[in-house]
């Protein structure tokens, strides 16, 4: 769970993820929060939160280094066979671990892709918006053959065995790091299913689209046909060891 500046809500999120998870799931699990360089008390936040509830991890990076670093040092320390990467902000709310989890188990998938654009979604979703993610959704179609429709909404689900092989090759830190993801997982043959969601109202989490963060997400996903389709990077990297816990 990758957080930044999220003081205000990284409680609820831990203790709304910690509750539904002991209820309605029933297995061990782990609550990885990585504070990405936050300025403000989510650390301090979460270190409180941990120390109630003992399923909670936390880990601090002192630099902001995008929600890809965040997310593979938090892989580094994962357990489990089940991996779900959930964003902090409780955009997405915790409910849906669970149903995605049985879904995964359920019809022998590799990746479930919470999906704003799924038909059965329940989201207000600005007509701005719904124009970029219908076009962000053609780009990938055109450059990678990505049959997805959201590769950026804030709820994933993965077998492990998917991020030991995708998470070393990949290099995006920042803007495309789910859609180099899921086309490193499409490349590599593993089944992706997309699944409906619900979120809070775009006017409780805000609409606005800055202009510089569409130029930056285009970049970071050309940067990923390059290294795909012209220099061959993805097919030459040596195997590599993604940092296990304790090691």
């Amino acid at each position: 769970m990758p957080c930044l500046n999220e003081e205000k809500t990284v409680q609820r999120t831990l203790e709304e993820t910690a509750k539904i998870l002991r209820k309605e799931y029933a297995r061990a699990f782990e609550i990885l929060v990585v504070d990405d360089g936050s300025t403000d008390g989510t650390s301090i936040v979460a270190e409180a939160v941990a120390s109630k509830i003992p399923e909670v991890k936390v880990a601090r990076l002192h630099a902001n280094g995008g929600k890809g670093n965040a997310q593979r040092l938090a892989f580094g320390q994962a357990t489990g066979d089940v991996i779900c990467f959930l964003d902090g902000d409780f955009d997405i709310h915790p409910r849906h671990i669970v149903p995605f989890v049985q879904m995964l188990e359920a019809n022998g998938a590799k990746v479930i892709v919470g999906s704003k654009r799924h038909p059965d979604s329940h989201i207000d979703y600005p007509r701005q918006r719904r124009i970029l993610s219908r076009g962000y959704e053609i780009l990938l179609r055109a450059l990678f053959g990505l049959q997805i429709r959201d590769t950026q909404a804030g709820i994933k689900v993965f077998r492990r065995e998917v991020l030991e092989e995708v998470l070393p090759v990949g290099l995006v830190k920042r803007y495309a790091f789910d859609a180099e993801l899921l086309v490193m997982a499409h490349r590599f043959g593993f089944s992706i299913v997309e699944a409906p969601i619900e979120m809070a109202s775009w006017d409780e989490i805000g609409s606005a689209v800055d202009l510089r963060e569409v130029v930056r997400m285009f970049l970071d996903t050309l940067g990923v046909f390059l290294r795909l389709r012209v220099t061959k990077y993805y097919d030459h990297v040596p195997p590599s060891e993604i940092p296990r816990k304790g090691s």
